[in-house]
């Protein structure tokens, strides 16, 4: 049987003790009890932060994975772990991308990666153009920006990149490039002018020929031209509303001197397809013009040439003895023949003197009324001069017209052939 000892059975030393006991043990527990709060208060703690910390992480990936241009993140040694949908599409290897390697997906070299890992590395970002592997074969250039990856240490883990497929970009370059050499170069004038006329670009030529250099930069059309405002608008308003314009202006150099120009005009729009302002090409067409009229008037010459010798071959005068001409008539007679056949037979019948004249219309298809009053003016003003008129070559036809026509042939001697008509001239 045990003994148990009321407080009342303790001595009084035994009873100090026993109250010493209690108080350490009751610090104990409060020690406890601190400790269980701070614990509990800790743990709570790191669960939001580490609520927190994954919260932020979804969101990124998300951010990433939506990303309109590529991500990616690889490792120290250049294998990819993570790659976004859009960097997936743009080097079309799908899922295999996360199998390769940066050696893989690029063109150049293992030396020059890793040259640019090592810029990373030392410096924590590098950005430049690389060519890509595309699944199909076929390579493209990718603006690619690649930055340093430390972990809660400081400690380095990786690289995370981004990239953009720059191929349209590069391709609407070179295009410009090639425009641009090509206006360059041009040997017409090629300029740009604002809505409102005033020239942000000339090339060599265009500045040779206007003479301003390049103090043509930032002048306008009204500097340029001599046209009115008036006339330079209405072109420029035609450009607005059909797209084009083509016609002849008038340019002004520095020293006054003017000069002609073939000018296209053509209107310049940027990617949304509204106008931002005027594209010209000008040639200057002074030499064209002067070439061109030396050759009207050398065709003018040539012309009045033709005309003269037609004039002598449709009214030939034949002198065939002293005092006698001939003159044959071949083809249709119109007025203005008829009023040759009159100025020939008048000078013939002058510088010859002759005192007879021989009108031979065989070869005149049709008589009509047109053609025998010809024929009396052309006798009535060979007789005003003293001169005879034989008129030969009167077919039946055409002597059934004169009759009927009604017309007075009074003073007019009339052979049927010429061969009759060239003897009774001799005759007398």
């Amino acid at each position: 049987m045990t003994t148990t000892n009321h407080p009342q059975d303790l001595t009084a030393p035994e009873m100090e003790r026993l109250q010493q006991r209690i108080a350490e043990l009751e610090a104990q527990n409060a020690e406890y009890a601190q400790k269980l709060e701070f614990i509990s208060t800790g743990a709570a703690g790191n669960v939001h932060e580490a609520q927190q910390s994954n919260d932020e992480m979804l969101l990124f990936k998300a951010l990433a994975d939506f990303a309109p241009v590529g991500v990616t993140y690889s490792d120290l040694q250049g294998s990819l772990i993570y790659a976004n949908r859009a960097f997936k599409e743009m080097t079309g290897h799908g899922e295999r991308v996360l199998t390769m390697t940066i050696f893989d997906l690029y063109t150049q070299d293992a030396a020059y990666l890793g040259a640019a890992a090592q810029q990373v590395i030392d410096q924590g970002f590098w950005q430049g153009i690389l060519t890509y592997h595309h699944a199909d074969g076929h390579t493209f250039p990718g603006d690619v920006s690649v930055f340093l990856l430390r972990d809660a240490q400081n400690q380095p883990f990786g690289f995370g990149a981004f990239a953009r497929d720059i191929s349209q970009q590069q391709a609407q370059t070179e295009r410009m490039r090639s425009f641009e050499a090509l206006a360059e170069y041009a040997p017409d004038g090629v300029s740009i002018s604002d809505l409102n006329g005033t020239f942000f670009y000339a090339n060599p030529a265009f500045q040779q020929m206007t003479g301003f250099g390049s103090e043509v930069i930032g002048r306008t059309i009204f500097d340029i031209y001599v046209e009115t405002p008036e006339q330079l608008g209405a072109a420029a308003q035609q450009v607005v509303q059909t797209g084009f314009w083509k016609g002849q202006l008038t340019y002004r150099r520095p020293d006054g001197s003017t000069f002609p120009g073939a000018v296209s005009v053509f209107l310049m729009r940027n990617q949304s397809g509204e106008p931002t302002g005027f594209g010209a090409v000008a040639r200057d067409i002074t030499v064209e013009l002067r070439a061109e009229s030396e050759r009207i008037a050398l065709q003018t010459q040539v012309i009045e040439a033709q005309q003269a010798a037609l004039r002598e071959l449709s009214t030939p005068l034949i002198p065939l003895a002293d005092g006698v001409v001939a003159m044959p008539l071949i083809g249709s007679i119109d007025s203005s023949r008829a009023q040759l056949v009159i100025e020939t037979l008048l000078q013939g019948v002058a510088e010859q003197k002759a005192h007879t004249t021989i009108i031979d219309i065989t070869g005149v298809p049709v008589v009509d009324t047109q053609v025998a009053s010809a024929l009396l003016r052309a006798a009535q003003a060979v007789k005003l001069l003293g001169a005879k008129v034989v008129l030969t070559g009167i077919r039946p036809e055409v002597a059934q017209t004169l009759v009927g026509l009604g017309l007075d042939l009074s003073g007019i001697t009339t052979r049927g052939t010429l061969q009759s008509g060239v003897a009774e001239a001799l005759k007398r």
